[in-house]
């Protein structure tokens, strides 16, 4: 992946823990795939750094490419939609901590 800044970053102890990047799909085509392969080899370099990641992404774009966002969900330990961030990060942020 390109070398960017990550959408959120938690710290603890002024030491980086978790990464967290976001997005959005309305529509289908090679960028929300592009993403979704990116991101699985995002996952293990942050990893590799002793770092957790977790991709938040929704959109109706899904819908339609189900197989990519399955598949990705088997290579990328916390991905989840906006809903389940909401109901649910709040408890695994400690978790990763």
């Amino acid at each position: 992946m390109r070398s960017k800044k990550a959408d959120f970053v938690i710290y603890k102890r002024d030491t980086p823990k978790v990464v967290i990047e976001c997005n959005f799909y309305s529509g289908t085509g090679s960028k929300p795939i592009e993403t979704a392969n990116a991101y699985i080899d995002f996952q293990r370099k942050v990893c590799e750094k002793g770092l957790q990641f977790i991709w938040i992404t929704d959109g109706r774009g899904w819908k339609e490419m189900k197989n990519t966002i399955i598949q990705s969900s088997k290579e990328i330990d916390f991905l989840m939609n906006y809903t389940i961030a909401n109901e649910k990060l709040a408890k695994i942020i400690p978790l990763l901590l």
